[in-house]
């Protein structure tokens, strides 16, 4: 053994791998640290590869807002159990790559890889030493760079499993995670009526009519009844129509007013798995 139980230490601090790894990098390295250095990145490569083909069904959603509350990422990114979701390495590659996406205002994964990172010469180098200290396949999934229109970012996130990034015109924190909790539980597909998609209207307006189709009501009845129909349909699924989960008896809107007419001007929900 050309190396001292220090030297396997010092390996372990330096790049984070395992005991074995640090050991069996020392020794095909003839015990200089520099080597073996250069030994676990190819290692860590090599086994990310192999590990790649692996089925990656647990991980984590993440939200990391800037200090300045001006720009957020919003991203998601799977390993293969879930006590490798909730351990250290995994999270702290989740706010390494958050930060590294927001730096370089990535618009797509592939570019993101090849970003350079707080601790790594990339993205993929960071995932290839992620999967050398976890053992397992991690999966960058998918991921969002927000910037603030005019107003100001918040986030918030349940667990693992559900992250949301809101914008609010105001900056007011209580409110902006208040309405961030409302987005996590309740999964509204737009902020008004007037976002939500044409084709959605469309199609619920197709049921309404297929249901009334063999009613004996004069036309213009029918037609208040499906546009009532619609109108409750469509308040149903946007942010504002919807009543406030912490307080049901008001609608979101009319929370938002509560606080000085604040608005919501974006957002952005994530849902492991979806």
């Amino acid at each position: 053994m050309g190396y001292k139980l220090e030297d396997v230490k010092m390996l372990r601090e330096l790049m984070g791998a395992g005991i074995k790894d640090c050991k069996d990098a020392l020794n095909a390295s003839d015990g200089d640290i520099e080597k073996a250095k250069k030994y676990l990145r190819e290692s860590g490569i090599a086994k990310a590869e192999k590990k790649s083909t692996r089925a990656a069904s647990n991980g984590s959603v993440f939200v990391y807002i800037s200090s300045d509350k001006k720009t957020a990422a919003l991203l998601e990114v799977n390993c293969e159990t879930d006590f490798v979701a909730r351990s250290e390495p995994f999270n702290a590659f989740l706010a390494e790559v958050a930060k590294a996406a927001i730096a370089a205002d990535v618009a797509d994964l592939d570019s993101l890889l090849q970003v350079k990172t707080e601790n790594h010469k990339t993205v993929e180098d960071a995932r290839s030493a992620t999967v050398l200290q976890v053992a397992e396949n991690v999966q960058i999934k998918k991921i969002q760079v927000f910037k603030a229109e005019t107003g100001y970012l918040a986030g918030y996130q349940h667990g693992q499993s559900i992250a949301v990034v809101l914008e609010t015109g105001q900056e007011d924190d209580e409110l902006a995670k208040n309405i961030a909790m409302h987005i996590a539980a309740i999964n509204p597909i737009s902020i008004s009526e007037n976002d939500i998609p044409e084709a959605v209207l469309a199609d619920e307006k197709a049921i309404y009519v297929a249901q009334l189709k063999d009613s004996d009501k004069p036309e213009p009845i029918l037609q208040k009844i499906i546009d009532g129909k619609l109108r409750k349909f469509a308040s149903g699924l946007c942010l504002y129509g919807q009543a406030y989960v912490k307080d049901p008896k008001q609608t979101v809107k009319e929370y938002c007013n509560s606080k000085g007419a604040n608005e919501v001007l974006q957002f952005a929900r994530y849902a492991l798995g979806e």
